[in-house]
């Protein structure tokens, strides 16, 4: 039914259009550069992105993905950091 093409073009479709999305809603104030969302949008969109790259590789696309990724991971990371490892959670006294 589904060409292997059709399927991983798809799938980078669905990475472009949540990256485009959240850059979007960012633009317009609907999110924060510092929210959860937008580092999880960014970082979903790149690995859809990249997974198509596998399909027909392209180098310069792959480096901009992967850094994309790494980024976005940073984002998630700072999020989870700044929210559980705050001296007013609780977790945060077992830390130390």
């Amino acid at each position: 039914m589904f060409t292997n093409d059709v399927i991983f073009n798809l799938i980078g479709l669905v990475g472009d259009a949540l990256t485009l999305w959240i850059y979007f809603l960012l633009q317009t104030g609907k999110v924060k550069h510092d929210q959860l969302i937008y580092s999880v949008y960014n970082l979903v969109g790149a690995v859809l992105i990249l997974t198509s790259l596998l399909h027909k590789w392209n180098l310069p696309s792959a480096v901009i993905e992967i850094s994309w990724i790494l980024i976005s991971g940073y984002g998630v990371y700072v999020f989870f950091a700044k929210h559980w490892l705050t001296p007013s959670n609780p977790r945060y006294q077992n830390k130390l």
